[in-house]
């Protein structure tokens, strides 16, 4: 620590950039491609941090967990990018998500099998209910999104 190494990760970061509609068609289509492989992309939405990652730790803050209000500015730039498939495919593993977790988690994690992990398991509990993921999940099932 306090070395101030650069360091590079894979993160969902990048998926932001689709909701700005900055990026020309092809770099968002190298982002779409690249978030949507396996250590990024779960059943459940996309991962803060690649599972490749040293760094990768499901069950920490950021350090791989699914934040459903990252996963709906990914989604919404998806849609108003052109990539319907993918951002259908997001939106039906997000819907699957709260049906499993049965409470809107400010984030939850997803071990490398692709089961949801008990979030009373997590190194810091995530708030729930929390505002931001039911605005999400409310403009996720919202049929014009």
């Amino acid at each position: 620590m306090g070395e101030k190494e650069h360091i590079q990760l894979i993160t969902s970061n990048a998926g932001h950039l689709l909701f700005t509609g900055l990026p020309e068609r092809v770099k968002k289509e190298s982002i779409v491609k690249r978030i949507f492989e396996d250590d990024m992309m779960t059943p459940y939405g996309i991962r803060t941090l690649s599972s490749h990652s040293s760094k990768f730790n499901p069950c920490q803050y950021q350090s791989g967990s699914i934040w459903p209000n990252d996963n709906w500015i990914i989604l919404k730039g998806l849609k108003s990018s052109g990539f319907t498939k993918e951002a259908d495919l997001l939106r039906s593993h997000l819907i699957d998500a709260i049906i499993t977790l049965k409470n809107p988690y400010e984030y939850y994690s997803v071990d490398v099998d692709d089961n949801i992990i008990n979030p009373d398991n997590l190194i810091n509990k995530p708030c729930s209910p929390q505002a931001w993921t039911v605005g999400a999940f409310l403009s996720i099932l919202d049929d014009k999104f």
